[in-house]
């Protein structure tokens, strides 16, 4: 199947996806052995962040060299878009949960006869690293999404300026390419002389006037009867 519908990105965009999947997969384990510890919500949110991230990776993949039928850059685009949203909130949420993580230590109970779960010494150390490990994994997740996107955005612009098809078997996506250069074309000064509209196919002839002592026809009287 034809590929001239699929936006031409660098090669070594093919090397940052890679790694963008696996410290995806990466950060999935921790935060699922962080609720484990200790369910919390925002290691729920970094859990459903990995396995949306893991999600539109695979398909990326797919897209690319197994299925062109099913690639589609204004998908790759918004959810790229979604992605540099998530991470951003992941590791800005660890960021912040550093700073109360203290709370479920056995050292301080917040609430004495709280019902959360009490974590031993051991736990609450792993705990600990995790939360810095989810953080500084889910920053470089965050940066290497944003270098995608704009490699992204660069060649979608591309694509479109060179009039490629949106999706497989597609019409140019740039039609608004030729109805501008119609339209210029259209707009362009006519030469002297020359007019836009055709000339009449027979032009009216005057009215013949009559002048027999002073008799003018064109200002004689209508006829009443």
């Amino acid at each position: 199947m034809s590929q001239a519908h699929m936006v031409e990105l660098p090669k070594f965009y093919w090397g940052m996806k890679i790694a963008q999947l696996v410290l995806a997969v990466i950060v999935f384990a921790l935060s699922c052995y962080e609720v484990a510890i200790y369910a919390s919500s925002w290691a729920g949110f970094t859990v459903f962040t990995g396995l949306f991230t893991i999600g539109i990776l695979v398909y990326y993949f797919v897209a690319v060299h197994s299925q062109p039928q099913i690639y589609n850059w204004i998908a790759f685009l918004v959810l790229e878009c979604v992605a540099v949203i998530f991470w951003l909130v992941v590791w800005a949420i660890f960021a912040a949960a550093l700073a109360v993580v203290y709370f479920v230590s056995t050292d301080y109970y917040y609430a004495k006869r709280s019902l959360d779960k009490r974590l031993t010494n051991g736990e609450f150390d792993a705990y600990n690293a995790i939360t810095y490990a989810v953080l500084a994994l889910g920053l470089i997740e965050w940066v290497l999404f944003c270098v995608t996107l704009g490699f992204l955005g660069k060649g979608i612009h591309n694509h479109r300026k060179a009039g490629r098809p949106m999706n497989a078997g597609g019409s140019s996506s740039s039609g608004w390419n030729t109805a501008s250069k119609e339209e210029k074309h259209d707009m362009q000064p006519m030469p002297a002389g020359q007019s836009h509209y055709a000339p009449d196919q027979q032009q009216q002839q005057p009215v013949p006037q009559y002048n027999n002592g002073g008799y003018n026809a064109a200002e004689a009287p209508a006829n009443r009867y």
